[in-house]
C-alpha cells in the first residue's frame, strides 16, 4: 500500500465532495485536508477533525439529526456510484462523524453547520 496514492485519492474525493470546494452542489461533506509535504509511501498525514461518531449519537434530537446526516451519506454514496464513479470504499463508523464546521452561509446563532465526513 502506497500512502501517496491514498493521498491522491483523498484529493480527488475532496475535489468532488468537499464543502470547502463546492464543485458538487448536490452533496457536500467535510473532507480532511491532506498535508502532501508530509506524506510518504508509508505515511499519510491529514487534518484532524473533531466530531462525534454517528453511532454514538443517542438522544431523540440527535436521532433526528442523525437521520438527516444519514440521508446526506446515502445521497453522497449514490452520487459516487451513479455520477462520478469515484467511491469511498471504507465508510465505517470511524470515518463518519458529525462535526461542527464554520460556514459563512450558516444561519444558526453559533454560525456553524453540521456536516458528515
Amino acid at each position: 500500500l502506497d500512502y501517496r496514492n491514498e493521498a491522491n485519492n483523498l484529493e480527488i474525493f475532496a475535489s468532488l465532495y468537499s464543502h470547502r470546494r463546492v464543485t458538487n452542489t448536490s452533496v457536500q461533506v467535510v473532507v480532511p485536508e491532506v498535508y502532501d509535504e508530509l506524506c510518504t509511501e508509508n505515511v499519510l498525514v491529514m487534518e484532524w477533525l473533531d466530531g462525534t461518531k454517528l453511532v454514538d449519537l443517542e438522544t431523540e434530537e440527535s436521532s433526528r439529526e442523525s437521520l438527516a446526516l444519514i440521508e446526506e451519506g446515502i445521497d453522497c454514496t449514490l452520487s459516487q456510484l451513479l455520477e462520478t464513479g469515484i467511491l469511498h470504499a471504507d465508510a465505517h463508523s470511524g470515518n463518519l462523524l458529525k462535526v461542527q464546521e464554520p460556514s459563512s452561509a450558516a444561519t444558526s446563532a453559533d454560525n456553524s453547520k453540521n456536516a458528515p465526513t
